[in-house]
């Protein structure tokens, strides 16, 4: 069991946290990821999903996942836009190795990303590279942004000839996905087709 102000390991019988005070509750609460509302460890850092660096007071707030989010996700079934080979980079890049890549898709609520490859730094080694970025997306392959944690929305340029949506969230953190084709459209279109939503 742990505090849950300050992520303090307790003892199953304490009622109260032996580093602040805090009183504790019968049952420990869970925390959620503030952006993607994955369950989190009491002393995490990072979400183990989508990787964003938690918040504590963030992360405070969402004791249970909020209940209207989750609606909306489970209610709003149909894509606006749906993207495969797309490569997700951290940041907005000019030039760079790929996190990973996959299919992203567009909803009105949120965009979803699920992993199909890993670093494209392995998949520059030909067939045995992209058997070994297969082999690294263990684990949860979906990265999912909900629209309202999304500060800026725009597009970007990969190389000088790829377009890219560029994705800032409202905690600083961005993220830019590249889609395989030169000069693809899809960049501006999904960023028009979500300006009515946002």
């Amino acid at each position: 069991m742990y505090c849950k102000k300050c992520g303090q390991e307790l003892p199953d019988a304490a009622k109260f946290c032996i580093r602040c005070g805090t009183p504790v509750q019968a049952e420990a609460e869970k925390q959620f990821c503030s952006i993607c509302r994955t369950p989190l460890e009491p002393n995490a850092l990072y979400c183990p999903v989508c990787g964003v660096r938690v918040n504590k007071r963030e992360a405070a707030e969402w004791t249970q996942p909020p209940k209207e989010a989750a609606a909306e996700t489970t209610n709003v079934n149909t894509a606006l836009s749906s993207l495969n080979m797309v490569s997700l980079y951290q940041g907005e890049l000019v030039v760079g190795i790929a996190r990973a890549t996959g299919k992203l898709t567009v909803y009105s609520d949120r965009l979803e990303f699920k992993k199909q490859f890993g670093s494209s730094g392995a998949m520059m080694l030909g067939t045995l590279g992209m058997l070994a970025a297969q082999k690294k997306v263990s684990g949860d392959k979906m990265l999912i942004i909900p629209l309202n944690q999304i500060g800026e929305l725009r597009t970007g340029k990969y190389a000088g000839v790829y377009n890219t949506l560029v994705v800032i969230l409202k905690d600083g953190t961005v993220m830019s996905f590249c889609p395989a084709v030169p000069a693809s459209p899809a960049p501006k279109e999904i960023v028009d087709k979500l300006k009515r939503y946002m």
